[in-house]
């Protein structure tokens, strides 16, 4: 049975187009010495310079002295982050008529760019309790007629360094989380120290309850349209979240209708796995030059505005 109060919502995960952006290997550059380990995941290359000492001499201010080592690695990732800024990309996402976005990336561009268009935070719509994990993290804004609009840092905020999420050890703790929360073993202590803990999806579906406590919710309850996102295979907690909904399908443990739209370059091998994930796709041609992303990303916006319902 279709859900009539589905809604549309757009995975952000632009990280390279925002003004003073840097890929992840130019983010190593900027705070490794040394040899760093290619061609494996970009989670094991973390746990290498991490527990191989290969970070370059930290700066140690008085606010910094009592935090542990990785603490200060990933604030000194934080203040890089920080310096991004907006673009026309990120204009045309924030002005879609859409009430949510997910992002993996742990800059303020977004909500740099909300502010812009003259939305405020909602501080008491946020969700910014966790320390480590990102399960319920957002941040809520109201705009001009009252419009709302929420973003879910799945992957941590650089407001909250130790919440961002780069080595292996934390994406296996994080995948840990979500693998609770989807079977109805996930808990947590709500504003007013209540314990609380979360029904599963499947029994959430068959009793149509549409509260959106997390942004692995959406995965299953509402569409999703996935920008400027390679689908590495090391996250691992995306591609495990878009496998358990397929499976449901297949075993018939759940009635899911939403869809999940996919707008990006990637290879034959997965594209082919991406579809056997009931994700529907839309392929371009990888740009040449660099110059040429902008246009693309403009192209892919145009054809999200094109698929909301």
């Amino acid at each position: 049975m279709p859900r009539e109060d589905r809604k549309e919502v757009i995975g952000v995960f632009l990280n390279r187009i925002s003004k003073g952006s840097k890929s992840w290997d130019e983010l190593l550059s900027n705070i490794t010495s040394g040899h760093v380990i290619k061609d494996i995941p970009y989670t094991l290359q973390y746990e290498d310079i991490y527990l191989a000492n290969k970070i370059n001499e930290i700066d140690i201010s008085a606010k910094l002295s009592k935090h542990t080592y990785e603490y200060k690695v990933k604030y000194c990732i934080s203040e890089i982050v920080n310096k991004f800024s907006p673009n026309s990309i990120f204009e045309r996402l924030a002005s879609t008529q859409v009430d949510s976005y997910i992002t993996t990336n742990y800059d303020l561009t977004l909500e740099k760019q909300f502010e812009q268009n003259g939305f405020e935070e909602n501080k008491d719509g946020n969700d910014i309790s966790e320390q480590i994990y990102s399960i319920r993290r957002h941040h809520s804004f109201i705009g001009p007629y009252e419009s709302k609009k929420d973003i879910w840092y799945i992957h941590g905020e650089a407001k909250y360094p130790k919440s961002i999420m780069l080595g292996y050890d934390h994406y296996c703790g994080a995948i840990g989380k979500i693998d609770s929360y989807i079977k109805g073993n996930y808990e947590y202590t709500d504003k007013n120290d209540k314990s609380i803990r979360i029904a599963s999806i499947a029994e959430r579906l068959k009793n149509f309850d549409n509260n959106i406590y997390s942004w692995i919710d959406l995965f299953f309850i509402h569409d999703i349209h996935i920008i400027g996102f390679g689908m590495d295979y090391s996250e691992k907690d995306i591609w495990y979240i878009l496998n358990t909904g397929q499976r449901y399908i297949q075993e018939n443990k759940a009635d899911i209708t939403n869809n999940i739209y996919f707008y990006g370059c990637i290879d034959d091998a997965k594209k082919e796995l991406l579809k056997d994930f009931g994700i529907e796709i839309k392929s371009y041609p990888k740009p040449q030059k660099k110059t040429e992303w902008t246009s693309l990303y403009e192209r892919m916006i145009s054809d999200i505005q094109n698929n909301l319902s």
